[in-house]
């Protein structure tokens, strides 16, 4: 068996997280949700093999937290 891959979406608006996570998983990813940078950050990245961040977010943007991910 094959780990399924895993995705975390990171957008401030909850009603576009939840869209792309339903999306995602009927397509058979496992996917996590954050609602800002930090609460992204607090997760265990290394864990994750895709992220989907919102480019305009407040406190801190996706190219940001792109920056420090990487």
């Amino acid at each position: 068996m094959t780990d399924v891959p895993k995705i975390l979406i990171v957008d401030d608006e909850q009603s576009i997280c939840y869209v792309l996570k339903v999306n995602l998983e009927l397509e058979g990813f496992s996917v996590d949700t954050a609602f800002s940078a930090e609460e992204a950050l607090a997760k265990r990245l290394e864990r994750y093999d895709l992220f989907l961040l919102d480019v305009m977010m407040e406190h801190m943007s996706g190219f940001d937290l792109a920056k420090v991910i990487r």
